[in-house]
């Protein structure tokens, strides 16, 4: 018993000193507030999450990626300008072909997760904003993401596909259904492709 006692002691005195430590070196709250990176190629880009940011303003060609590569302003991520995938894969082969993708010499390119594609898409499902960057090339209409359907059995060899509209399917991974839109940046699927 003594012994338990002394070891939450222990724990307790080491939680609050970790925490009196990150008071004392990070940014207080107020300073972090409304600031925009200020170091490297970010400079002056302000995080937006919570903002819908204007046409105009959204997508940055990078020049940094010979202008194949394009950041999207509200949400960070940076998609490839062109996605240069076979129009009909199956979902395993969309890994395969991200793990692979380098885009001007950059690698790091992953499937997206469905919130990453849709976030691509206008509000009320009109499809890519007018005036968006990206060169799309017929017949390449839908797009794999790395997210399965987590609801009852027979839908566990099913994972989510985007369409150039907007519009979410759930699609048999086995399926020839779908090209792929690689990106960097935001989370990444990290589990079975089986």
């Amino acid at each position: 018993m003594r012994n338990s006692f002394s070891y939450n002691k222990l724990y307790l005195l080491l939680i609050g000193g970790l925490c009196l430590m990150a008071l004392a070196w990070g940014v207080s709250s107020a300073e972090a507030e409304g600031t925009s990176l200020s170091k490297g190629p970010f400079s002056g880009i302000t995080p937006n999450w919570d903002k819908e940011l204007p046409k105009a303003s959204r997508f940055t060609i990078l020049e940094d990626f010979n202008n194949e590569a394009v950041r999207d302003n509200e949400t960070g991520l940076v998609w490839e300008r062109s996605p240069t995938a076979p129009s009909f894969i199956v979902w395993s082969e969309a890994f395969s072909i991200c793990a692979q993708r380098e885009v001007a010499a950059r690698k790091g390119w992953h499937v997206p997760m469905v919130e990453q594609l849709t976030s691509l898409f206008t509000r009320s499902g009109g499809g890519l904003p007018i005036g968006h960057p990206f060169h799309i090339i017929p017949p390449t209409e839908n797009f794999w993401s790395a997210t399965t359907l987590v609801f009852g059995a027979p839908n566990s060899n099913a994972a989510w596909t985007v369409e150039l509209n907007g519009h979410r399917s759930a699609v048999p991974k086995t399926l020839s259904g779908a090209s792929v839109w690689c990106v960097r940046g935001g989370q990444a699927f990290d589990g079975n492709t089986r």
